[in-house]
């Protein structure tokens, strides 16, 4: 028969802690906590009755407290939505399913002086596990206090009927804070200020797992000598996991990588696409000038530049309506874009009806050549506009080569002034 027999054993003591912060609910939870009350009185009373069958008493309530705490963690883990909520609940009911097996387990071997090496190792494994899942929790430091201050009672000889309440009280006042989360507000924090803070949390995000890796290894290597087996499945389940974590780890941040950098390839393709057309847009314009220009001058290379104006496309939207000249700028936009002969080569949308090409590497009349082509492109497309000649959509188009030394700036302002000068030459026409 143990040493111990005749008194609940000694209860573990290894804890560590997170807050558990829950709103007040007035009536509900004073009701709560009178019937915890009585709990306990009923425990005093029927300890200190009970004499020499004490023991029986104080290991009922033992076994009851947790059962009552597992199934208010289940009820908690029911109404929380899905999610972190529930699966933090859950876990709680795991620990004190692991901590009622073990404690009926403990109580039948005290009170019937049958100590069968099978089930004590059960029972201490399952004492073992119940710390598990409740890693980082407050509880776990309540029921260290509690759990300790119990030990030392124990230790000096106490046998009062008070000192029968302790192991309980943990158990209890996990019942009281599972009753003060509403159902439909379940695993939510009702003011920013009761939140964990968001370092706190990515710590024990991150260390968790590794504790219980390290609470199997030192299982295994704790039980080495007298079980090998058990050592031997513990150590490798501790590998399996640690393994499955990392890959696990591993494979999320690879898709995440992916999927932020398919979004940051998305974004820079919208930021430079303009949104009525499909073209380029100013903004990818001025970028791709910019370098085309520096390796034009740095080849020494020619560059040419196109800016195209619609005429009297002002008109056009007076007399026809505002859609009626979005779908002509759509369309335009198609016509020049298909004029490019190389891929190298930029439209874009330089601004209102004005558009713009980049050609690399294009003489005088390389350019001449693909702006009469656009001409001819927006001619095909036959938009119909009455103050043009012919009664369809025009344009004029202004040319620039860069110079050797020249800036973008200079090239820019030579095509537009060669815009200029076709307007002022009867429009339809190309001048540079």
């Amino acid at each position: 028969m143990p040493p111990d027999q005749g008194m609940p054993r000694r209860h573990d003591t290894d804890a560590t802690g997170e807050c558990l912060a829950m709103p007040p609910t007035g009536r509900k939870l004073r009701c709560w906590i009178a019937l915890g009350a009585c709990y306990v009185l009923a425990q005093l009373a029927l300890t200190a009755c009970a004499g020499t069958r004490a023991p029986w008493v104080s290991y009922a309530f033992s076994i009851v407290s947790p059962l009552l705490a597992l199934a208010a963690c289940c009820r908690c883990a029911y109404v929380s939505a899905a999610g972190a909520a529930r699966t933090g609940w859950t876990l709680f009911a795991v620990a004190m399913l692991f901590w009622s097996t073990g404690m009926l387990l403990s109580s039948w071997q005290d009170l019937s002086g049958q100590v069968a090496s099978d089930a004590t190792y059960f029972s201490d494994f399952a004492y073992f596990m119940y710390g598990a899942p409740l890693l980082l929790t407050m509880f776990l430091w309540c029921y260290a206090g509690c759990a300790g201050a119990y030990n030392y009672l124990t230790l000096q000889g106490v046998t009062e009927p008070w000192s029968e309440v302790l192991p309980g009280l943990p158990f209890l006042l996990l019942v009281l804070l599972t009753t003060r989360v509403p159902a439909a507000q379940a695993g939510m924090a009702s003011t920013p200020a009761q939140r964990v803070p968001q370092k706190l949390t990515l710590l024990i995000d991150n260390f968790s797992p590794i504790f219980f890796t390290a609470a199997l290894l030192g299982l295994g290597f704790a039980v080495m000598r007298t079980h090998f087996y058990l050592a031997a499945a513990s150590l490798f389940v501790a590998l399996l996991v640690h393994a499955l974590r990392s890959a696990t780890l591993q494979s999320r941040y690879m898709q995440s990588e992916r999927a932020l950098r398919a979004a940051h390839d998305k974004l820079e393709k919208l930021s430079l696409t303009d949104g009525l057309t499909g073209i380029a847009n100013r903004r990818c314009f001025d970028q791709t000038l910019q370098l085309e220009w520096q390796r034009a001058t740095r080849d020494n290379k020619p560059l040419a530049l196109l800016i195209i104006d619609i005429d009297f496309f002002k008109s056009l939207n007076d007399a026809f309506g505002h859609p009626y000249g979005d779908s002509c700028l759509v369309q335009i936009a198609a016509a020049l874009h298909s004029a490019l002969p190389r891929a190298s080569d930029l439209s874009a949308r330089f601004g209102g009806e004005e558009f713009a090409a980049i050609l690399p590497a294009t003489d005088r009349a390389g350019a001449l050549a693909v702006a009469h082509k656009m001409q001819q492109a927006i001619a095909a497309a036959a938009i119909v506009h009455a103050p043009s000649r012919g009664g369809l959509v025009t344009a004029s188009i202004g040319l620039a080569l860069n110079d050797a030394g020249q800036t973008p700036a200079p090239l820019l302002a030579a095509a537009d002034q060669a815009l200029y000068r076709a307007k002022q030459n009867g429009r339809n026409r190309v001048e540079g």
